[in-house]
């Protein structure tokens, strides 16, 4: 009975343990893009280090493993959200960078038609 007192007590302190890194992760207030690159690379690093642990000695609980699974996911979430974001922002400099070049063609194309402008009424006053 002792024995298992002992693993009891090594599944508190990891369980306080990770409490540190994915505790923000359960909190809604938290958001995880609000986490440095720091937290979310520790919390990985715990992840590995707790699946290995968990295949090897099987001494984590249940609970606090499906944790570690859902803040894997949650990362990889993340992840996906800051890959779609970097395409959205690229897409977006493209349509900025037509739009611009759209603009300078206007302003040439307006420029050709003052001249034109110019052109036509300074010759219609030589008519008369």
């Amino acid at each position: 009975d002792d024995d298992d007192d002992d693993d009891d007590d090594i599944v508190d302190v990891v369980d306080d343990d990770v409490g540190n890194y994915l505790n923000p992760l359960w909190k809604d207030s938290v958001l995880l893009k609000d986490l440095s690159l720091e937290s979310l690379l520790k919390v990985e690093d715990y992840i590995s280090n707790k699946e290995t642990m968990h295949t090897e000695r099987g001494n984590i609980s249940e609970s606090l493993y499906s944790q570690i699974v859902e803040a894997k996911k949650r990362i990889s979430a993340a992840e996906t959200k800051e890959y779609i974001a970097k395409i959205t922002m690229e897409d977006a400099e493209r349509k900025l960078q037509d739009a611009r070049h759209c603009v300078n063609e206007a302003m040439r194309l307006k420029h050709e038609a003052d001249k034109e402008v110019l052109k036509s009424s300074s010759s219609s006053k030589s008519n008369t």
